[in-house]
């Protein structure tokens, strides 16, 4: 594997770095995650805390950057993604996960907030574009509908149009 470097923001257990570690032998893995709450976990798993907050204060630069359920709390959702494009190296890897706010969403009561922001795949494609080349943009997960009458029957791993979760995976564009 090419990935090295590996920051992961918005952490908490760091179970996709912990996959990265265990299936592709990465070992410099790094995590933003506020507070001191899982500082000794970290050190446990051998993750190195190199902030608390993002933007973040390093001169490391990252082959992949992994982002699950943050980017919804962020405001200034293209400035934090101008921010994260410098720390990646060239054509270097970003994956997202956010909540899908399709028409649905705004139809049940999700109980899910606070969230700043809220993301189609167009709006994530539109955020993305000055910094980014969208390799893959879909919808996973039972749709919120199901989920509101606890219909649940897909899971979060699977493809669907109506899904519940957005993920992207993008790389830097060229300089």
């Amino acid at each position: 594997s090419s990935i090295t470097e590996v920051l992961e923001i918005g952490g908490a257990h760091c179970h996709f770095s912990q996959l990265l570690r265990h299936h592709w032998k990465v070992q410099n893995l790094h995590v933003v995650e506020p507070g001191e709450r899982w500082n000794d976990y970290y050190k446990t798993i051998r993750i190195e805390k190199i902030s608390d907050f993002f933007p973040c204060d390093t001169q490391k630069k990252f082959d992949y950057i992994h982002t699950s359920h943050w980017l919804e709390h962020v405001s200034g959702v293209k400035n934090t993604l101008g921010e994260i494009s410098q720390l990646l190296k060239d054509r270097g890897f970003l994956f997202i996960e956010v909540p899908n706010c399709n028409s649905e969403y705004w139809e049940v009561d999700t109980g899910v907030f606070p969230h700043l922001e809220f993301f189609t795949k167009e709006s994530m494609t539109f955020f993305l574009e000055e910094h980014f080349n969208v390799i893959v943009i879909d919808n996973y997960g039972d749709d919120h509908l199901s989920i509101n009458t606890g219909n649940i029957h897909q899971g979060k791993a699977k493809l669907n149009e109506k899904g519940q979760f957005l993920r992207v995976l993008a790389q830097k564009k060229p300089i």
